[in-house]
């Protein structure tokens, strides 16, 4: 039997989710994977690509750039904090923004998402948010900061109108301090 990851059930519900036309904002672009993935589903859309550490945009330039030789016009990088997604809400909302929080992979493990910058992140998504748009959050409570984080997250959460949200998590309870998604929907208005 296969064992589905954070990652897969998040993946899943993006490609139910995402429409060829729809723009998206990878928030914390890391290593590029998720970038890839989304690029591939949105050939006509548009996708922003943000992350404060230089390193974590050149890899990902670098793995795109190995699937779009000649260039991807769909896609626009940002050597930003995620705080502020509003530059990429200029011409149409998102449908879809994507966190895969913590730390970049093969990298400084002090160098992380933090709770405050998410909360302010998920606070500027949620203003910029198409109607039926949704928010994936890839959590890692593994480590201190991730935990922190993870924390402040379940504190937030429960401030947004149910009304205008539906909220969903999945995580493997089978281990402790398991990565996690949770899944917000929003409604039409």
């Amino acid at each position: 039997m296969k064992y589905y990851s954070h990652l897969d059930l998040a993946k899943a519900l993006w490609v139910h989710h995402l429409q060829e036309k729809d723009y998206v904002i990878d928030a914390t672009c890391g290593n590029g994977h998720d970038a890839l993935f989304l690029a591939k589903r949105i050939p006509k859309g548009k996708l922003f690509l943000f992350d404060i550490q230089q390193q974590a945009l050149e890899a990902t330039r670098t793995l795109l750039e190995g699937e779009f030789p000649s260039g991807a016009p769909h896609i626009d990088f940002f050597h930003a904090s995620h705080e502020d997604l509003s530059i990429a809400a200029k011409d149409q909302p998102p449908s879809l923004i994507v966190y895969n929080l913590g730390y970049l992979p093969g990298s400084d493990k002090k160098i992380t998402t933090t709770a405050s910058s998410t909360i302010k992140s998920l606070e500027s998504a949620l203003s910029i948010l198409a109607p039926e748009g949704a928010i994936s959050i890839m959590c890692y409570p593994g480590h201190p900061e991730g935990k922190r984080e993870s924390e402040a997250i379940f504190e937030f959460l429960p401030r947004l109108d149910p009304g205008l949200f539906a909220i969903y998590q999945c995580q493997n309870y089978c281990k402790n301090n398991a990565p996690f998604l949770i899944w917000i929907k929003k409604t039409t208005l």
